[in-house]
């Protein structure tokens, strides 16, 4: 069986193929598994298109005690840096 997981990536790297996600009520390490998917904007993309803060759904299975990734999907309005307008009132 398979779990799910949103939140932002605090940590990325892609020299140990490794993601840690931070949502509200915890942070978890995710290794990725053979065959990991990453999708970016709906197409299939790599761990190094992605940035920390960009907020991300996992699909994984824990197995023996490690947290094993099988797909991460940036959600679709995500963005590292948030913009602000700024209306200037008199």
């Amino acid at each position: 069986p398979t779990d799910t997981m949103t939140g932002s990536l605090e940590a990325i790297d892609v020299a140990s193929n490794t993601v840690k996600v931070k949502s509200l009520m915890s942070s978890r390490k995710f290794n990725l598994g053979d065959g990991c998917k990453v999708m970016v904007n709906d197409a299939e993309g790599k761990l190094k298109d992605l940035r920390i803060g960009q907020k991300v759904t996992i699909d994984y299975e824990e197995v023996r005690g490690v947290l094993v990734a099988a797909r991460i999907e940036l959600n679709r309005d995500s963005s590292a840096e948030s913009v602000v307008a700024v209306t200037p009132t008199n």
